[in-house]
């Protein structure tokens, strides 16, 4: 690109180079995002592979991903012969305050919520509207899905049935702060795409502008889907400080405190995570060494210099970095589509319980693969809602607390048959909210067993069946926070 005065000029030959890029590349991503929609099989190797660089539990940040990357490709498709600077700057401007403030609202909704109930900040809770749940953590915010609700939940149902954007904590949210995150989400949607050519004309090679691709997305995600407390906001964000104003040239001052600003971001997001995350510091961890295995292997490609001693740092940092990249894509294709689709060992039995059966079916299911015993059962392999999967005792004791914080009630109902039985233990402290017990005698055991592959969803599975007792007994919206150790009864002000 070269610098005029007031203006950046991509070549011409770059730009039908990029033009052409972009056609292939948005075709490319919109025939992968059909398949995943189309393929529920499709939809598990996509979260495998998002996962460790973007966080996914489900195929639907895949398919975000996948949107925003034909978006990425449409946006090349523009090439522009003549751009102003000042247009430039306004744009990464728009970007970073869209990134900064729609990460802010999702956490500061997130908080107000937990503060209108009553409950301390360091609880992870589950938002519920009649069958519906979405998850909120300081660490993991999801109130900004609320956006996601306000944008799609009217025009795109069969996508929004199936994948969570928000619904079981979009009542809650006042309307305003959904606002702020739906116009910072859009608006740094938008800055991105007109951004990207730009970055694309002004570094030489594609791995600065695949370095900012892949901070600009975890940014926009986040919005939605993690906050500014999430392991991978603060090094993309600090990228993002350092790459946009080195793009405009703009004076050594500007870019150290940038510099400065990102230094602050990620201290101040390694103390609170550091503090918070407890038993989930090693999940943290790993995604956290995936997300700078990639920015690594990016630096050293595009900056580390050509001369001898350059080419070896070069060649070995990028060997690393994307050895760390290959690890961490591998021990997640390990841990999903490996456990869900092969054979099941000698002894393995399903446990499914339907809500208009008379009762909890057990079955044996050695040989057969995970993936269609979900399917069968009618459950989605990642988040089951009715199928268990054990190879202990066919039934145990499983019990855990619950803070429960109802919303709005309903007529209580009779359930055919109570896998789950919720036993009220009291107030909480202070008034708000009850404290309860939800014990199982005749499911397998959840929380003593050996882990397994299935140990996450067999847990997901009792809660699901523990918010069907509660919703029988008259709550049809209401807050469910699982006291996961003795710090949230403390929290709480339990002894």
């Amino acid at each position: 690109m070269d610098r005029q005065p007031g203006v950046l000029i991509p070549d011409a030959d770059l730009g039908r180079r990029l033009r052409r890029a972009g056609w292939v590349g948005a075709a490319c991503a919109l025939l992968a995002m059909a398949v995943v929609l189309a393929s529920p099989l499709a939809g598990l190797l996509a979260k495998a592979v998002v996962d460790p660089f973007f966080h996914s539990t489900s195929a639907g940040a895949a398919v975000a991903l996948l949107g925003l990357a034909a978006l990425s490709g449409l946006a090349l498709t523009r090439a522009p012969r003549v751009v102003s600077a000042w247009q430039v700057r306004a744009a990464a401007a728009l970007l970073l305050a869209g990134i900064v403030l729609g990460n802010a609202a999702n956490l500061a909704m997130h908080l107000r919520l937990l503060a209108a109930h009553g409950l301390p900040w360091s609880m992870a809770v589950y938002h519920w509207a009649g069958e519906t749940n979405t998850y909120s953590y300081v660490l993991h915010a999801h109130t900004g899905k609320s956006a996601l609700h306000a944008l799609l939940a009217g025009w795109s149902a069969p996508l929004t049935q199936s994948f969570d954007i928000g619904a079981g904590l979009a009542a809650q949210v006042p309307v305003g702060w959904a606002a702020l995150c739906a116009v910072s989400l859009v608006g740094a949607v938008v800055a991105y795409a007109w951004l990207l050519p730009v970055v694309v004309a002004r570094w030489p090679g594609w791995p600065v502008p695949l370095l900012f691709a892949f901070c600009a997305l975890n940014g926009l995600k986040t919005i939605a889907d993690g906050g500014p407390l999430t392991y991978r906001f603060a090094p993309v964000l600090a990228v993002l400080l350092w790459l946009l104003p080195a793009t405009l040239r703009l004076g050594v001052g500007i870019r150290r405190a940038g510099r400065v600003v990102a230094c602050g971001v990620l201290l101040l997001s390694g103390g609170v995570s550091a503090a918070l995350a407890g038993p989930q510091v090693d999940e943290m961890l790993h995604g956290l060494a995936a997300t700078l295995a990639v920015l690594g292997a990016l630096a050293a490609w595009a900056w580390l210099p050509a001369c001898p001693l350059g080419r070896w740092l070069r060649g070995t940092a990028v060997g690393v970095c994307t050895a760390g990249v290959l690890a961490s894509l591998g021990a997640s294709l390990i841990a999903t589509p490996l456990a869900l689709l092969t054979p099941l060992p000698d002894g393995m039995r399903a446990t499914v319980c339907r809500r208009e059966a008379p009762g909890c079916v057990q079955f044996d299911v050695a040989g057969q693969r995970a993936f269609e015993v979900y399917r069968q059962a009618g459950d989605d392999p990642l988040k089951p809602r009715q199928t268990m999967l054990s190879t202990g005792p066919a039934a145990g004791r499983s019990r855990l607390l619950f803070a429960v914080h109802p919303v709005s009630t309903r007529p209580p109902e009779a359930l055919r048959y109570r896998a789950v039985s919720v036993l009220l233990q009291g107030p909480l402290p202070g008034g708000v909210g009850v404290l309860v017990e939800a014990v199982a005698t005749r499911l397998p055991t959840v929380f003593d067993a050996a882990p397994s592959a299935f140990s996450s969803a067999n847990y997901y599975v009792f809660l699901h069946l523990t918010a069907a007792e509660l919703r029988a007994q008259g709550l049809s919206t209401f807050l469910l926070a699982p006291l996961r150790s003795h710090a949230d009864a403390q929290a709480l002000g339990l002894r």
